[in-house]
């Protein structure tokens, strides 16, 4: 049985916000192409044409679709077009380049040419060879499968639900507004026309023009840090740090999402901001929140004017932050306050992240000495430091390597005990493992000797070299 999409597009004047149809929730049962179909009349076609990607595009299959006036629009002849309806979607590519495949996506809705005077002006959108996603002369989302450039596909994060993502080319439309009439902080602005346009509009002025606190939060946990993780090596261990307005969006984060970082820096926050907010909720929140593991240091710079007839808001709601933390702070977190009476706001944060940075990491520094006498110290040494940051830290391979050096030449037991220790924290390093050898040969264990060498050349080293070893070693 088909879901009623044409009902639902004849009431969709009705509704507000924009219909998201249940159309495409049914996943395919045949080749067929269902689709909503405007000729002159509006018509549900069971079996359209499968659509053809073209030399750079793809295929979506479409999981959710938005109606738009537009659509209502051209179903009454506004630019004469003919063919698939629809262009706010969201969906996953099942034909295209393998690293497109699978993944849910939006697209842009304008396919243009890129190489007309007006692209090449950087005026893209209006191409002289445009056509428009389920608009003019391409056909659109209203359907099963729908063709689009693979340079139009935007990726979905997994935090962004289909309900949402089906939103965002209308969205994309209301931040035009931003590009054509940039408007500032502090502006007064009046939206004409409270539809479905005009009510996205009025929300992204009250996001962008004021306030976003929670939706950078919220970028930050659900996209950037996810992100930045999957693509580089990182460490479970965070600091956020902000100086002025971004010391205050640390401590926002610190209110909100707590869980986030592991530690807090905010170098001369602007506490006074909206009446004192952040300040005010300090004593409930530092009473009562449990935020054992986690660390805050507190930068004050001198801001005082001797010549200054006025409050000092900002200067003060610092040392207040500062006094309710001393007085009512029963949460666990580690606290860190430093006034520079030598610095001024601008020049603060260049001494006041290196002071944060020796308060987060105070007792990281390794005895070294103390370890070569013991090299056991070196792994509970960071085990201590583990414990107390509340994520795994460990010694570098380089750290290791330099102290098996240090001691070969007067104690080869120590050597091995580094040796192993470096083994056993990066088990797939080569260089560990040759090492070891070479100290286990040294001390004329061939059989050990041989273990090591075997298993250097698994984790990739030079065969040849080790093959060298392995033969000096005989047997």
């Amino acid at each position: 049985m088909t879901p009623p999409l044409i009902p639902e597009i004849s009431r969709a004047s009705a509704i507000m916000p924009v219909v998201a149809t249940a159309f495409t929730r049914v996943l395919r049962e045949s080749q067929a192409v269902r689709a909503v179909v405007f000729d002159g009349n509006l018509r549900f076609e069971p079996d359209y044409a499968d659509p053809v990607a073209g030399e750079d595009g793809c295929l979506v299959q479409v999981r959710l679709a938005g109606i738009c006036s537009t659509d209502l629009h051209i179903t009454r002849g506004y630019m004469d077009f003919r063919g698939v309806l629809g262009h706010e979607m969201v969906g996953a590519v099942v034909s295209g380049p393998p690293e497109w495949t699978d993944k849910r996506v939006v697209c842009e809705i304008n396919c243009v040419c890129r190489q007309c005077d007006m692209c090449s002006a950087g005026l893209s959108n209006h191409c002289r060879k445009r056509t428009v996603l389920g608009i003019d002369g391409r056909d659109g989302c209203f359907a099963d499968l729908v063709a689009v450039p693979v340079r139009n596909l935007h990726s979905v994060p997994d935090v962004v639900l289909d309900e949402q993502a089906v939103f965002v080319e209308p969205l994309a439309a209301a931040y035009q507004v931003l590009a054509q009439c940039p408007i500032e902080k502090r502006m007064n602005v009046s939206v004409v026309g409270p539809g479905r346009l005009g009510l996205l509009v009025a929300q992204v002025l009250a996001t962008t023009c004021s306030g976003g606190g929670p939706a950078f939060l919220a970028f930050l946990k659900g996209e950037l840090i996810p992100h930045i993780d999957s693509e580089y090596r990182t460490m479970p261990y965070r600091v956020f740090v902000g100086h002025s307005f971004g010391g205050i969006t640390t401590l926002d984060a610190l209110y909100t999402i707590p869980e986030t970082f592991n530690a807090y820096v905010a170098i001369d926050p602007s506490l006074w901001w909206d009446n004192r907010v952040l300040l005010l909720k300090a004593r409930d929140y530092f009473g009562t929140a449990r935020l054992e593991g986690r660390a805050l240091y507190v930068a004050q710079a001198n801001t005082i004017n001797p010549a200054d007839t006025a409050r000092n808001l900002h200067f003060e709601s610092i040392t207040q932050f500062n006094e309710v933390m001393r007085a009512y702070d029963r949460s666990g977190i580690r606290y860190g306050f430093r006034y520079y009476d030598r610095d001024d706001h601008g020049s603060v944060p260049v001494i006041a992240e290196y002071d944060a940075l020796r308060f987060l990491f105070d007792g990281y520094g390794a005895p070294l000495q103390q370890i070569i006498e013991e090299p056991a110290q070196l792994t509970e040494h960071f085990r201590k430091v583990s414990e107390g940051l509340g994520a795994d830290f460990r010694p570098s391979e380089a750290m290791i390597r330099l102290l098996s050096q240090v001691t070969l030449a007067g104690d080869t037991a120590k050597a091995i005990e580094f040796g192993e220790i470096r083994t056993e924290l990066y088990p797939e390093s080569f260089r560990a493992w040759e090492f070891l050898g070479d100290v286990w040969a040294a001390k004329g264990d061939t059989a050990k000797a041989r273990v090591c060498y075997e298993q250097a050349l698994e984790k990739g080293a030079d065969p040849a070299a080790i093959r060298e070893k392995l033969d000096k070693l005989g047997g």
